[in-house]
């Protein structure tokens, strides 16, 4: 872990850095953010962080991101109904809720909607107050362009040099500046107020989410159970879709925990109480969001009457670039763990004859798996397993589409002809302390588990997990070609570098090419070296 606890105390801070200041509906912002201790030496910690979008009173948008050694790059799309004004972006992790919200970090950036009628106060150049950008800069590297004017389409480069050796993190951004200028605390400013800022031995109340997504329900009975004197039922969660992934739940009174992993492009999951009576429980999810946020009242956002036109301008570009281009936006899943156990047979249904009930699937192919009825009079399906030279059958884990099913007469009467795929695990597993002998997986072709009809105590709910990667689209006119091409290019975000990577050289370039867009382009450089060392530098020129 980066970073050491001072006085004992371990505290967590964090940095977000954006491509620009100022937005308009309907794009995107990206960012980059970084986790230090208060002395801004780099502190790997937590494993996700939480970003808001927040007007005077409420969140507007949220988000989770996925930290790597204590860093990480998102995006949030802003909605198109988002109204003209400033607005807060926050910044934070779960462990720094044990601080509260003085310890969060905190930016204003500006939104224009040109789509909505009379959404900016215009006034004249003579009465419109502007803020002054913030120029402090780093004096421990240059930044420079090779040239200070460019034609469109036309490639450039930007140099930088006295680059520290040991840099932890470092990001770049080449944007269009903003015709309304916007207040921000520069990272420099940041780094002071964060060293200003004493470090308190807090309640922990909040545990790190050091190893992943801590995704925390409440548990609600549905009825007076009978005979659960033990509690012995065990809450689930699984991650529904081509890949299995399920936990069990650790219970703590009313409340249960779900310490996940690997969540990164999950929008929809599973959860049940597993070996609870019929509709005894039902687990609702919380926000891992912070509860309550402090009201702050933003000023108003009025802009220069002669920037109208360039907004409409860059309100045309916008929805040209989203009409002739597609962001890089890609999921992933590092590995698939198929529970962390050796897969012992798959059966490809459509290479076998296809039958229209589950059982005679069962009998005539599967000979792994049988219906049989148990004590209650109701099927369980039921393993084949071995130990040494003793074969026998028993109750196993069934899942379909990563959905636990509890009640086996479910899957019994599941129709075959939307299944894809049985997996079949032939090993023992323990979830909660409870065992099973093997696991029988089922995968519909689209694995959206249609015509499944599941109890009370299993809900199946939208969830966003963390971020899938996204960087802007930025095309390449090295080729004549592509430089005549008559699709428009319209980028105001010329260039988003969030992991940008120095490889321990002082002097690095980077390749950079202009849009059909002129004016005036403003480049960032941010970023922290393993000593704390802080980079900032800006630079300007101008596209014609």
């Amino acid at each position: 872990m980066y970073g050491q606890a001072v006085s004992g105390v371990l505290a967590e801070r964090i940095y977000l850095q954006t491509d620009k200041q100022l937005y308009l509906a309907g794009e995107c912002i990206y960012f980059k953010i970084f986790t230090v201790t208060p002395e801004k030496k780099p502190l790997s910690f937590s494993k996700i962080a939480y970003v808001e979008l927040l007007d005077d009173n409420d969140a507007r948008v949220q988000i989770k991101v996925e930290l790597t050694r204590g860093v990480g790059d998102g995006w949030m799309e802003l909605p198109l109904d988002l109204p003209t004004g400033y607005y807060r972006l926050a910044a934070y992790t779960r462990f720094m809720r044990n601080e509260g919200e003085t310890v969060f970090f905190e930016k204003t950036i500006a939104v224009v909607n040109t789509f909505l009628p009379r959404q900016v106060k215009y006034a004249s150049s003579d009465s419109v107050a502007t803020v002054s950008e913030h120029t402090e800069q780093t004096s421990n590297c240059s930044l420079l362009t090779d040239k200070t004017t460019y034609a469109t389409r036309e490639k450039g480069m930007v140099k930088l040099e006295g680059l520290p050796e040991n840099i932890h993190t470092l990001s770049l951004s080449i944007a269009g500046k903003a015709p309304m200028t916007v207040q921000e605390n520069s990272i420099i400013q940041w780094a002071e107020q964060i060293q200003a800022t004493p470090a308190v031995k807090p309640l922990l109340k909040y545990i790190s989410e050091y190893e992943g997504h801590i995704i925390s329900g409440k548990i609600i009975p549905l009825q007076n159970p009978a005979n659960d004197a033990n509690n012995t039922w065990i809450p689930l969660l699984s991650f529904t879709g081509n890949h299995v992934f399920l936990f069990e739940g650790q219970k703590d009174g009313d409340n249960v925990s779900f310490y996940t992993t690997q969540s990164a492009g999950i929008t929809e999951m599973a959860i049940t109480s597993y070996g609870s009576p019929e509709s005894a429980y039902r687990i609702d999810l919380q926000s891992p969001f912070a509860e309550t946020r402090e009201q702050k009242q933003l000023p108003v956002l009025t802009g220069d009457s002669i920037h109208l036109d360039g907004l409409l301008e860059r309100t045309v570009a916008l929805q040209t670039l989203s009409s002739f281009t597609k962001d890089s936006l890609t999921t992933f899943r590092s590995d698939d763990r198929r529970f962390d156990l050796n897969l012992s047979k798959t059966y490809i249904l459509d290479e076998w004859t296809r039958f229209t009930e589950m059982s005679d699937l069962m009998i005539e192919f599967i000979s792994q798996l049988r219906f049989r009825r148990n004590d209650e009079q109701k099927r369980e399906l039921q393993m084949l397993m071995q130990q040494g030279n003793d074969f026998f059958w028993s109750p196993t884990l069934v899942v379909l589409d990563g959905i636990p099913i509890m009640d086996h007469e479910i899957i019994y009467g599941y129709n075959p002809l939307l299944v894809e795929r049985i997996n079949i695990y032939q090993q023992k597993c323990v979830f909660g302390g409870i065992n099973f002998d093997g696991i029988a997986e089922f995968l519909t072709y689209d694995r959206k588990y249609h015509g499944l009809s599941i109890g009370q105590s299993t809900q199946v709910v939208v969830y966003a997990g963390t971020q899938p990667p996204r960087l802007p689209y930025s095309p390449n006119y090295s080729d004549e070609k592509n430089r005549q091409s008559r699709v428009p290019d319209f980028r105001h975000t010329l260039l988003w570098e969030p992991m940008l990577q120095s490889k321990g050289k002082s002097a690095i370039e980077i390749q950079f090419y202009t849009s059909d867009l002129t004016g005036e382009f403003t480049v960032t450089v941010e970023g922290l070296s393993d000593e704390g060392e802080i980079i900032y530098k800006t630079a300007q020129f101008r596209v014609r």
